[in-house]
């Protein structure tokens, strides 16, 4: 009779045992899946963090803005929205050295767009590049950014509605000339070859939507800053029964500035914001 008891006891401790275990897994299950589904993401940390500190920025270099040219712009937005200020910039050289410093304050809400040249650094992009390895951006609040290099221009979206320096000039002179390349490798400038179009295009609120003033077409037409001279250049050309084709753009910065580059689409999207020469070069078909 005791044995009988002793074994139902037995029975029924464990049953009470693996119950509890079961109700006890039940709680533990239930708390991993919760703070599972709380968990939050990398990128919601750094969102938290950034909204909490009121600091973060990003910073870009860009060949042009809108459309391409020879100057290099500083694009610095500020990620949480509260505004940031910079107060110190510097150029690391590719023997590692800090070469450029530069304290200055800049205020960022929500973007700002500066020339490289106005802030002491190279105005053109390649010549930038090959200066510095990178550039380091600090915040008045501790924030540390470093600048991304990207050769093409950005797009609408992500410079509006930032603020821009204002232009240097009210308007910039940009010259084209057509320049034959005959067989022979001899280069002459075709003053009757009518063989490319131009307009001028305006993205607010970079430029002034009434378009630019009238200037003497022979010596270069003038344009208001900021907007976009389009030009395009037929693939083909007859003169004086010779077949030409299409080269490309030299794009150049009028003297005493430095720096050219060439240009291969038959359509160029300059954004004015300099004085540029500009030469259309064909080639004969030989």
């Amino acid at each position: 009779m005791r044995r009988r008891l002793k074994r139902s006891g037995t029975t029924a401790i464990a049953l009470v045992a693996v119950a509890l275990a079961l109700l006890i897994g039940a709680v533990i299950l239930a708390s991993t899946l919760s703070r599972t589904a709380l968990e939050p993401t990398a990128k919601e940390v750094i969102v938290k963090e950034g909204e909490f500190t009121r600091r973060g920025i990003r910073a870009t270099i860009s060949k042009g803005l809108l459309g391409y040219s020879l100057n290099t712009w500083l694009t610095i937005h500020d990620l949480y929205g509260y505004g940031e200020s910079i107060d110190y910039l510097i150029g690391v050289d590719w023997n590692d050295r800090v070469s450029y410093e530069l304290n200055t304050i800049i205020n960022v809400k929500p973007c700002m767009i500066k020339k490289t040249e106005g802030l002491g650094f190279p105005p053109t992009f390649e010549k930038l590049n090959a200066t510095y390895k990178k550039i380091i951006i600090h915040t008045k609040s501790g924030g540390v950014a470093e600048v991304e290099y990207r050769p093409s221009p950005p797009t609408i979206d992500e410079i509006y509605p930032c603020t821009i320096d204002p232009p240097q000039s009210s308007v910039y002179t940009i010259v084209v000339k057509v320049w034959l390349v005959d067989c022979k490798g001899h280069e002459n400038v075709c003053g009757r070859c009518d063989c490319y179009s131009y307009d001028y295009l305006c993205e607010k609120p970079f430029c002034n939507p009434s378009g630019p003033p009238h200037g003497n077409y022979s010596q270069g037409v003038p344009h208001q800053p900021y907007g976009i001279l389009q030009l395009t250049a037929q693939k083909e050309i007859t003169y004086k029964n010779k077949k030409y084709v299409f080269q490309g753009w030299l794009i150049e910065l009028v003297p005493p500035k430095e720096g050219s580059e060439w240009y291969y689409d038959t359509t160029l999207r300059l954004f004015v914001d300099d004085r540029y020469h500009i030469k259309l070069v064909y080639r004969e078909v030989c």
